[in-house]
């Protein structure tokens, strides 16, 4: 997060051969970093959903015999996009990059370890905004 920001009085020149909008262009939401082509499929229930919004300027629907609808895009950003595949709840499954199969994998792995049934109450750490300092508390059920 930026916390601070210092004005000063050097300037400098826009390189000319930067396009902002191709850029920002290639990212998933706010993430950047190396493009990959991204395959996910969306379940019968869903398959309407990416007909009716656009989650990426290159996405292209392909829609299957069964109901369900495939989307594929070329987009950075793998670790936005895992949290996006696994915000469907398993309704849309990532096929391609590999690398994004796995982070959906371990995403809902650990959602399921942190929703077990527990006899000993969960030890949370609180980060207080102010000095950002750590403090461990235990809670209890009541």
């Amino acid at each position: 997060r930026i916390r601070q920001v210092d004005v000063l009085d050097e300037t400098f020149e826009p390189d000319p051969d930067f396009d902002l909008q191709s850029y920002v262009g290639r990212g998933f939401r706010v993430w950047h970093g190396a493009v990959h082509h991204v395959v996910v499929e969306f379940e019968a229930a869903v398959a309407h959903l990416p007909s009716e919004r656009r989650y990426h300027r290159t996405q292209k629907l392909h829609p299957l015999t069964d109901g369900r609808c495939r989307v594929t895009f070329d987009a950075a950003g793998l670790p936005e996009l895992a949290a996006w595949v696994a915000s469907f709840g398993g309704q849309v499954r990532a096929l391609d990059p590999p690398e994004l199969v796995e982070m959906v994998r371990g995403l809902h792995h650990r959602g399921l370890r942190a929703h077990e049934i527990r006899e000993e109450p969960m030890t949370t750490e609180v980060v207080s905004p102010d000095d950002n300092e750590a403090q461990n508390t235990q809670q209890k059920e009541g």
